[in-house]
């Protein structure tokens, strides 16, 4: 096993804010199943993460961005602000003419030195629509077993698509969206509606509503111009990635991530 080179610290110029592109197509459906088959971390103890980058010009620098993510990753398991905003616009002569979203992931970003100095790389797969994919251990902390191994039916359906499974101690957070252009960002946006999944059972949302109104007038006509911005803000600890799946023929990805529940602590 290898620790990273000191080289690979120049990545950590990056914002700490994890954003991810709304475009969306239905792409190659065999090579993305391969692919989430390789984020599997069932068979290691929960000290091991990975990383995924998307498809660069050079294998260094799709393994640079992935052993990133892999440190990113175990931030945000440990802290995370999640913060989501939706805006809708009407007019009263024509309706709806603007909705917007924007979803951030917010993590503390200072250790990020110090974490991908303690990585151990175990392997490094260069696949055909993630681009590079690292696992790798975080060797500050002692791993322990899983509490949860996904379990599939006679299709490769995992279980928990069609019944959320009980662990118990923990919350269960699913998440489902449509794919987007980046096989990444298909991965994050599904992570995304798991950890609000966990955040709305766990009552730990903030939520802000802001409305505006206001009457226009021009040569021809008066109409009344309102909107409004709608802000949730979620913090949680100690997430754990479980589960991905990929529905081809709806072009769907699911995010199965699990917390440990402190409600009654």
């Amino acid at each position: 096993m290898k620790r990273l080179l000191p080289i690979l610290l120049i990545i950590i110029l990056c914002n700490s804010c994890v954003s991810f592109e709304k475009e969306t197509q239905l792409v190659k459906p065999n090579k993305i199943e391969k692919d989430l088959s390789l984020l599997n971390l069932s068979e290691y103890e929960d000290n091991v993460y990975v990383g995924v980058s998307s498809i660069y010009s050079t294998k260094e620098k799709m393994l640079e961005v992935a052993i990133m993510n892999v440190a990113k990753n175990i931030l945000i398991d440990e802290y995370l602000v999640l913060n989501k905003s939706i805006i809708s616009e009407s007019k009263s002569n024509i309706g709806y003419t603007y909705f917007d979203t924007d979803e951030l992931f917010v993590y503390k970003d200072e250790k990020l030195p110090q974490i991908i100095n303690s990585l151990e790389i175990i392997k490094i797969y260069f696949a055909q629509e993630a681009g590079c994919i690292v696992i790798a251990k975080d060797t500050r902390v002692k791993g322990k077993k899983r509490v949860y191994k996904p379990q599939y039916d006679e299709n490769g359906v995992p279980t928990w698509i069609k019944e959320r499974p009980v662990i118990d101690g923990y919350i269960v957070g699913i998440g489902s969206t449509l794919g987007y252009r980046l096989f990444v960002d298909s991965l994050l946006a599904a992570d995304h509606e798991a950890i609000y999944d966990i955040s709305s059972q766990n009552g730990n949302i903030t939520s802000y509503l802001q409305n505006y109104f206001a009457i226009k007038q021009t040569d021809f006509s008066t109409y009344s111009q309102e909107g409004k911005v709608h802000k949730e803000l979620a913090t949680v600890e100690g997430l754990q990635n479980v589960d991905y799946w990929y529905d081809k023929k709806n072009n769907m990805f699911y995010s199965l991530i699990i917390m440990k529940d402190n409600r009654e602590e």
